[in-house]
């Protein structure tokens, strides 16, 4: 056994330090001096990290800098001609940066991969997050699609998974995803395959990734940096909010007479052009439901708050409406509901339940379309943000 060891183990281990040295990859995104990051934009939208590095730094910017950030899917894309949304409302009605992230697929797991990724600047920052009713119905129950898994968390930020001091049940559930995923990713990266064998070490792969992961701790620590590391976000002036006195009952009451201009031809409170083109002469939808016990995306929920209440974030939480004119079932989402309320109440998290049941509860015009927010919305939106992020009121009760 001794032989073996000195003449085929220390060997090996010796090549593999030799090997990783020279690897082209192992470390091109350090640099030894840092600069001051200038923000391209630091309110508005990016509907994911296309742009490059410039959209990852001016997410760290904004919260190294206190904005607020809302993370979200589909709404965040709808027009916004009066400047409601809340990443063009905040910045001009009380000097607020805001950027908001997201587009469709961005359901609770790759929202949870970004959040873990970005955890050193997380803590204490306020973050809204828009969650979707639909994320927990019918086929996307099963959770983030793996094209989305993707496109929304690159090496970068997995890598900052990996050597983030997160706790290991979360990397653990990250790393449970992409195995179930691995036949769906046609390349993996060092980065994901550290992550991946991180809870699921029964590979023929395993050992190699373990000493690589090995050698990068004990030898180069500065590897778990990434290009994150190499700037000093510094604001170039402070901002202070202005705490203007809105007139929430006005602009919504304007937002209603506005609303019900654009819906003329129909008699369930959607827009005329989308009547015409989904509503018009069809079947009242139907939500399908699904066991609880498969609702892969309420898992996912749960852990996705259970990681921002670790993480200290300043959040709060919007469940969104489906319009009751239009499906039929609504009722049968009351457990769905109630289980995403108990769960962020559970960490003390503030809860604007926008959802209805039923046509008399329904605020006609809230809604656009069948599921995404209007001007009314967007306004009920902004007036929970900020009497609940910025004045603490906690005296009105949004459930």
């Amino acid at each position: 056994m001794r032989n073996f060891t000195v003449y085929h183990i220390i060997p090996f281990i010796i090549a593999f330090g030799i090997i990783y040295l020279i690897l082209p990859d192992k470390d091109s995104n350090i640099t030894l001096k840092k600069e001051i990051y200038i923000p391209k934009k630091t309110s508005g939208l990016y509907i994911n990290y296309s742009d490059g590095k410039e959209a990852e730094l001016d997410l760290i910017y904004a919260l190294v800098n206190e904005s607020l950030v809302v993370w979200g899917s589909s709404e965040l894309t709808g027009r916004d001609t009066m400047g409601y949304i809340t990443h063009n409302f905040f910045p001009k009605q009380y000097n607020i940066p805001t950027l908001s992230i997201g587009h469709a697929g961005n359901q609770c797991f790759s929202i949870l991969c970004q959040i873990a990724a970005l955890n050193k600047y997380t803590k204490g920052r306020k973050m809204v997050f828009i969650i979707s009713p639909g994320w927990f119905t019918s086929y996307y129950a099963k959770g983030t699609s793996t094209s989305s898994f993707l496109e929304f968390n690159n090496s970068t930020f997995l890598k900052s998974i990996v050597h983030s001091s997160v706790p290991d049940i979360y990397k653990n559930y990250i790393s449970d995803y992409i195995y179930q995923k691995r036949d769906d990713i046609n390349s993996m990266g060092r980065d994901m395959k550290r992550l991946m064998y991180m809870n699921n070490k029964m590979n023929i792969d395993y050992p190699f990734y373990a000493l690589d992961h090995g050698f990068t701790s004990l030898f180069y620590k500065e590897q778990s940096c990434t290009y994150f590391d190499n700037y000093i976000y510094k604001s170039d002036s402070a901002s202070s909010i202005m705490h203007t006195n809105t007139d929430w009952n006005e602009i919504k009451s304007q937002a209603k007479e506005d609303f019900m201009n654009i819906c003329t031809n129909n008699d369930v409170y959607v827009n005329d052009k989308y009547y015409n083109l989904y509503v018009k002469d069809k079947d009242k939808f139907v939500q399908q439901i699904v066991p609880r016990e498969v609702n892969r995306e309420m898992d996912d929920f749960k852990m996705l708050v259970s990681l921002i209440s670790y993480l200290e974030i300043d959040a709060a939480f919007i469940i969104q409406n489906l319009n009751p004119y239009v499906y039929k079932n609504l009722q049968d989402m009351k457990p769905v509901i109630e289980e995403l309320q108990d769960i962020t109440k559970k960490h003390n998290y503030p809860t604007y339940n926008m959802f209805t049941y039923a046509t008399n509860d329904y605020d006609s015009g809230e809604l656009t379309d069948v599921m995404h927010m209007g001007n009314l919305g967007w306004i009920k939106v902004n007036e929970f943000i900020y009497k609940t992020l910025y004045t603490k009121d906690n005296s009105i009760d949004y459930n």
